[in-house]
């Protein structure tokens, strides 16, 4: 070989290329660096210095240098003083090409205004006439440096990725192909919330479509590689720069995703320098990479531990996270095919939220024709004499019976997505239609995803047309049900107003009004809805009567009112009117004053009389500024101001806690007063607001608009429950919240059949701060064994009770920030940083012979203060309190406490089914530790890496009896035999993909279920009989933590989003399994249960 084939830096053999002679393993040196790194220059070959001044700005220190620029650290001096990076054109690189170059970068930044790319701020040429640039300084970190240094785990990486996903795709929008992009290219620091903030920077070979970025002529020729060989796209290495585009960019986002989670890369640097500069290219359009999962575990030992604890996790348990969604979307990342890749940076950022948020992610491994495709074309002769071979033995039994089963498997994936896509609509009827699916697809087979489905949609609820409807004469004929829908008023011509029965639809009366009713509203209002109020339009004005209908007689003639902004007073009295000369009556129903009217304030557009309370609320104009404001009318004082909502319609919540307010734009808001913001917006809505009402237990909230759209919301969440296309009356919802009416389509009155969930009740919990602190369930003896009526949670300041079926019964403020809660059969207990209070309690029967629960006055349980988690024994006999102080095992009759010896301070607690032993869990690395009862001698430890929970189960009955103690810790959950000297059970292990965050979980009393948190927040109800543990269930459709188990074993409270509180019925669901012909065949039957509903509570001060 000659001197001259041979590479002077590195001796490697040169290689023949387009770009001349050339060493592959300097050049991927080289794009490794920046593909434009330049041979060792020395400070004294740039004119430049630190300390010199180029325009307004002081060069400080040079941080770096490229192919054709250097970078100095800069300070401006005017006309504002800061610090920002000066990029100058190096001396002897001015051609006209690389000018061209540095202009293209300079503008292609310039284009671009995004948090997460670096942003130029001036441009100009220095003494010398060379041009430079000045940009925004990035002090930070490359991007997987950083992460390492940081310990970003892998949510914290995936959530940072995402953000450089938005700053690619703005660069796309604004046409612009980065064509560089690897981590030394991505810079990340702390911004002012301490949070990692990524900036794209170095767009030095960046590619513009359909716009001119410089008027200098620079062309990107045939035949030179762009961009760095690791991170290079298949096309890129075609030599052929005018065949790429954005996708190319989606190739090394897919290819940094893969160092970021593995930390290497699909094809290393061995792979590609070992061959010459033609297979390197070959490499990198054909060589398939290996799964991030694969690829993760191909490293050595030693590299992997590394890796791993850089992401605060071992090997084992990164190697399975990475398996599943991540896996396959970083392999639809950097497919060969580009048309099988994301179309776009934002389609892959929204893809890894999908993974993160635990829903279904759209990339999925390859399937098997397109694997086979690709195997046939790299082996073609091969294939096709083996075709030719077996085709003719075995080609007819496997068409047959693969084509048959593959079409059953795929016909039944079409069925749970059907059922899915119907849910997800929302629209009317969805829920027969997605059950229907899912009996369906079950005749196939049935598997824990089709229960997963079908519990979501049996959470659902739904809204659909009842019955065939009733004939009138326009489809916009004015609406309206009395509010106990018994009677039902519709206009018809020539004044005209029909009084039906319902539900027949039979005429009891007819009347008369004086005004237009092509455009009225009307209400059947007052003692048993005598009373029909017409509001309509007269010319400029609108006026209102009110008709006793019985005695068709007008008892209000005329009156004139703004818009329709009348509403009922308290008791049936009268009407709250709103006046064309902005003023406030207050009127029976004949028209006489009850009380002085509330001066104008403006032009009033509607009103709602708050319940409960002597205020109305008022949406009014003022100097054509919209507004809506509360007014208390007793003492004149303004409650609540809020401006720029431009109100068609107000609706107080039963309770008169929430507000709910429509405007003409279709925006829907529920306010609570005293909060500036509101609590919910309701989007969806495209026109006009016409009607809003709410259920009369304030769980539901129905909105109507001018475009024929209706919309059922959860009052509590402000969550979209269905949709339906008609065009509301004055609707209302019947007295129990099953109907939904009047409403109208194609010339029919309808009413609206609300379909509520039998398995999942839902409340509005303890939303904002920590969410829900603490839950207990109550305690009845009965003849089939333990029961429970009521559930207490705990959260912000407040313990609240509910019933069964998640109605809210009343709320405690005995403890500010109340942190544990425990229920005996007399008495209830609660403690804080205050100490632990205690109320007696009892079941009763009221005047109206409904269920109460009494509480007593709250006393102070002994002197503990900052107390945490509680546990009871069984007899009730034993409080144990965690506090700052320790663990102490307080008596219930008054007797002083004792103090554990070295307990945990606020330990997490638990208490066997018997009251023999105590578990608590550490919130440090002390790991858990075993007491006897009631002496409180430490029996036993038991290890746990870090924080730890705690869990007994009851006695599991079976071939040998069971008691298990489960622990759980941010690594696994972990069951030791009680009755086996606190043996380790391997086989039940389960891990626990929640981060650093030590699992919840929660045993079933009955033995039924055990409840954990599992990877994303996902809820796993499992069948604790048996190893490994069968998962009955994994409720999919909301971020899900287990709180506690009704003492019967049936409801399983959990808490969802924002603090929301569901409780699921084991025993409903097991019911509507059955009729879906799904029912898990492992769970152990419920006893038959009659267990009565509480409907109230009475609190003693």
């Amino acid at each position: 070989m000659t001197d001259a084939s041979v590479c002077p830096d590195c001796g490697a053999a040169l290689q023949v290329s387009p770009n001349g002679d050339y060493c592959p393993a300097c050049y991927l040196s080289v794009g490794l660096e920046g593909m434009d790194a330049p041979p060792e220059d020395t400070l004294d070959e740039i004119a430049e210095r630190p300390g010199d001044t180029i325009d307004r700005f002081e060069l400080l220190e040079k941080i770096g240098e490229g192919g054709f620029g250097v970078v100095f650290k800069a300070r401006q001096q005017t006309p504002v003083r800061r610090t920002l990076a000066l990029k100058i054109i190096k001396p002897g690189m001015d051609s006209r090409e690389v000018v061209a170059r540095f202009e293209a970068e300079r503008q292609a930044l310039a284009l671009m205004d995004h948090p997460h790319i670096a942003k130029v701020h001036d441009a100009g040429t220095t003494t010398y006439g060379r041009p430079f640039f000045a940009m925004e300084l990035v002090e930070g970190l490359p991007l997987t440096t950083f992460c390492d240094q940081h310990g970003l785990s892998i949510r914290q990486r995936l959530e940072l990725f995402t953000k450089i996903c938005g700053g690619v795709q703005h660069a796309h929008q604004k046409g612009i192909i980065h064509r560089d992009l690897k981590p030394s290219n991505i810079l990340v620091h702390m911004d002012e919330n301490e949070a990692p903030c990524p900036k794209i920077i170095d767009f030095g070979v960046a590619k513009a479509i359909g716009i001119e970025l410089t008027e200098q002529t620079f062309f990107t020729l045939f035949g030179r590689l762009v961009g760095t060989p690791e991170y290079m796209s298949p096309e890129q290495a075609e030599l052929n720069a005018l065949d790429v585009d954005t996708r190319s960019d989606i190739y090394s986002l897919g290819v940094v995703l893969y160092e970021l989670l593995t930390g290497c890369v699909p094809l290393r640097r061995d792979q590609l320098v070992k061959g010459g500069f033609d297979d390197m290219r070959r490499r990198i359009r054909e060589q398939e990479p290996l799964k991030p999962s694969s690829g993760f575990s191909s490293l050595p030992d030693a590299e992997r531990t590394k890796i791993a604890g850089y992401r605060h996790t071992d090997s084992a348990r990164l190697g399975k996270r990475l398996r599943g969604d991540l896996d396959w979307i970083v392999m639809k990342a950097i497919e060969k095919n580009r048309g099988r890749r994301y179309d776009t940076a934002q389609g892959l950022g929204l893809e890894i939220g999908r993974s993160l948020e635990g829903l279904p992610v759209h990339a999925g491994p390859p399937s098997a024709s397109y694997r086979l495709g690709k195997f046939i074309r790299r082996n073609r002769v091969a294939v096709i004499a083996a075709v030719f071979t077996l085709t003719a033995l075995i080609a007819g039994i496997i068409a047959t019976s693969t084509a048959y089963r593959a079409q059953r498997l795929a016909n039944r994936e079409i069925l749970v997505e059907r059922a899915k896509a119907e849910r997800l609509s929302g629209v009317s009827g969805w829920l027969g239609i997605s059950l229907k699916a899912i009996e369906d697809a079950s005749k196939t087979r049935i598997d824990e995803d089709l229960r997963n489905e079908a519990l979501a949609c049996l959470a659902g609820t739904d809204m659909e047309a009842a019955g065939e409807g009733f004939s009138i004469h326009s489809p916009l004929a004015p609406l309206a049900f009395d509010p106990g829908h018994r009677l039902c008023a519709l206009a018809r011509t020539g004044g005209r107003i029909e009084i039906l029965a319902l539900p027949d639809h039979q005429q009891v009366a007819e009347v008369t009004s004086s005004l237009p009713l092509d455009y009225c509203r009307m209400s059947l209002c007052g003692k048993e809805s005598r009373y029909l109020v017409v509001a309509s339009r007269t010319g400029p004005e609108a006026r209102l009567e009110v008709i006793d209908w019985r005695n068709n007689r007008v008892i209000l003639h005329a009156t004139p009112v703004s818009e329709h902004a009348f509403d009922l007073l308290p008791e049936q009295q009268g009407l709250v009117v709103g006046r064309p000369d902005g003023s406030i009556d207050f009127l029976s129903w004949d028209g006489t004053p009850l009380r002085p009217p509330l001066p104008a304030m403006g032009q009033p557009t509607s009103i709602s009389h708050r319940p409960g309370a002597r205020q109305v609320a008022i949406g009014l104009t003022t100097d054509g500024s919209p507004r809506m404001t509360i007014i208390d009318y007793e003492s004149g004082t303004t409650v609540a101001d809020h401006l720029g909502f431009d109100t068609s319609r107000l609706a107080w919540s039963p309770s008169g806690r929430f507000l709910a307010m429509g405007d003409r734009d279709g925006a829907l808001a529920i306010f609570e007063p005293g909060v500036d913001k509101p609590v919910h917006r309701l989007a969806g809505h495209l026109a006009e607001i016409k009607q809003i009402t709410w259920s009369r237990d304030g769980r539901l909230l129905a909105s109507a608009s001018s475009d024929w759209e209706i919309r059922l919301w959860d009052g509590r969440h402000g969550s979209l429950l269905s949709t339906n296309k008609a065009r509301a009356g004055n609707f209302s919802f019947s007295d129990d919240g099953t109907h939904l009416g009047p409403v109208a389509w194609e010339e029919k009155l309808f009413t609206l059949r609300i379909r509520h969930s039998k398995v999942c009740h839902r409340a509005i919990g303890h939303p904002g701060g920590d969410g829900i602190s603490a839950a207990a369930w109550d305690v009845h003896a009965g003849p089939r064994g333990a029961f429970s009526l009521s559930l207490a949670t705990a959260g912000g300041d407040t313990v609240t009770l509910w019933n069964r079926d998640g109605m809210e019964l009343t709320r405690f403020h005995d403890l500010s920030r109340p942190a544990g809660l425990a229920f005996s059969s007399s008495w209830f207990y609660t403690a804080g940083e205050e100490g632990i209070r205690r109320r007696q309690w009892s079941l009763r029967p009221d005047a109206e012979g409904r269920l109460t629960m009494h509480f007593g006055p709250s006393e102070r349980f002994t002197r503990l203060r900052d107390c945490g988690q509680l546990a009871l024994t069984p007899d009730g006999s034993l409080l144990v309190a965690s506090s700052r102080s320790g663990i102490w095992l307080a008596p219930t009759d008054g007797s002083e406490p004792a103090k554990l010896e070295d307990g945990a301070p606020m330990a997490r607690l638990s208490i066997d089914s018997e009251g023999r032993w105590l578990a608590t869990g550490s919130t440090t690395d002390i790991g858990v530790r075993i007491w006897n009862l009631p002496e409180g001698k430490l029996e036993t430890e038991l290890p746990a890496p870090g924080a730890a929970t705690v869990a007994f189960s009851p006695v599991l009955e079976g071939d040998a009896p069971q008691v298990l103690l489960s622990t759980g810790d941010s690594f696994s959950y972990r069951f030791w035999d009680v009755l086996d000297d606190w043996n380790e059970l391997p086989e039940h292990e389960i891990e626990n993909h929640m981060a650093d965050i030590p699992g919840r979980m929660v045993f079933s009393p009955r033995g039924t279920a055990f409840a954990i948190s599992h990877e994303r927040d996902e809820l796993k109800v499992l069948n604790p009989r048996g190893a490994p543990m069968e998962v009955l269930t994994q409720p999919n459709f909301d971020k899900q933590w287990p709180l506690a188990i009704s003492r019967d074993g049936i409801l399983i409270g959990t808490e969802g989003r924002d603090g929301r509180l569901f409780i699921w019925d084991l025993m409903a669901v097991r019911g509507e399994f059955k009729q879906l012909g799904i029912d898990w065949t492992t769970m152990r039957d419920f006893d038959k249960a009659n267990i009565p509903l509480v409907s109230r509570a009475v609190v003693e001060d």
